[in-house]
């Protein structure tokens, strides 16, 4: 699995916690309310530290994969003889 798949992946499950908090809020919370928005808004929060784990979790793989699609570029692009 290439390092994008398994971040996006990742990110699919930050959504999806965010989808299930934010709904959690407007069971719990009146419309309109501060404490509704407070809420959606911590979730929001949540969620974007959750996304760039994800992007922090595959730093390392995304290095080796850019240096493995580079020099397999250059040797596809190297003259024959």
């Amino acid at each position: 699995m290439i390092p994008m798949d398994i971040m996006d992946a990742c990110k699919a499950l930050c959504h999806s916690a965010l989808d299930d908090a934010k709904q959690q809020c407007i069971v719990a919370y009146p419309e309109g309310s501060t404490d509704r928005d407070s809420c959606i808004d911590q979730a929001q929060v949540v969620a974007f530290m959750c996304r760039d784990e994800c992007r922090e979790n595959i730093r390392g793989s995304m290095k080796k994969f850019r240096m493995i699609l580079r020099n397999c570029l250059k040797a596809c692009n190297e003259p024959a003889e």
